[in-house]
C-alpha cells in the first residue's frame, strides 16, 4: 500500500483511507469492527470519522479499533457537526428497524436518505473555539486515542469533505 507524509507531524500513513460514514448504519458492531479489521489487513492505516457519523455511533466503534491498533495507524475527525442527542434511543430504533431493513428491498436507502436530512438539520453547525476544543475532546475520548491526525472543518462545502 501507498503511504504519504502527513504535513507537520513526520508520520507516514496508507494514502487509501477508510471513511465511516456508513460503518454503523445497517450493520452490527462486530460485523462493523471486522470491515475495519479487514481494511487494516488489506493495509488500509488511515481511518476517517466524525462526531455525527452512524447517527453518532461510528467514532466509538472506530475508537474500540483503534485500541487494537494503538501506534499502527492514523485517524482524522471533524467537528461543527454535532452527534445526534439521544444516542441509546438510536440505538434501540436501529434494533427495531433492522428487521424491517432486511425484509423490505429499497427500505434501508430511504431511511439513510431521512437519517441524513435528520442529522443535517438537527443542530447548528458551530465554528467556535470553545466548541472545537469540545469536540476534540469528545472525539479524543470516543477514539480512546491521546491526539488525532488531524482535525477538519470546512463551513463552506460539505464537512465530510477532505478537499
Amino acid at each position: 500500500m501507498e503511504t504519504v507524509q502527513l504535513p507537520g507531524s513526520g508520520r507516514r500513513t496508507s494514502r487509501l483511507a477508510m471513511g465511516s460514514s456508513s460503518l454503523t448504519g445497517g450493520t452490527s458492531r462486530r460485523e462493523a469492527l471486522s470491515l475495519l479489521e479487514t481494511a487494516f489487513d488489506a493495509g488500509i492505516r488511515h481511518f476517517d470519522t466524525a462526531p455525527s457519523y452512524g447517527m453518532g455511533l461510528a467514532e466509538a466503534c472506530v475508537g474500540e479499533f483503534l485500541s487494537r491498533h494503538a501506534g499502527e495507524v492514523t485517524v482524522t475527525t471533524k467537528y461543527g457537526i454535532p452527534a445526534p442527542k439521544n444516542q441509546s434511543a438510536v440505538a434501540l430504533a436501529r434494533g427495531l428497524v433492522k428487521p424491517l431493513v432486511q425484509r423490505i428491498p429499497g427500505f434501508k436507502k430511504r431511511l439513510q436518505s431521512a437519517a441524513r436530512a435528520v442529522t443535517r438539520n438537527a443542530a447548528p453547525r458551530s465554528y467556535t473555539v470553545s466548541e472545537a476544543q469540545a469536540t476534540l475532546e469528545n472525539s479524543l475520548r470516543a477514539l480512546r486515542v491521546e491526539r488525532i491526525a488531524l482535525i477538519w472543518s470546512d463551513p463552506v462545502n460539505d464537512a465530510d469533505s477532505m478537499g
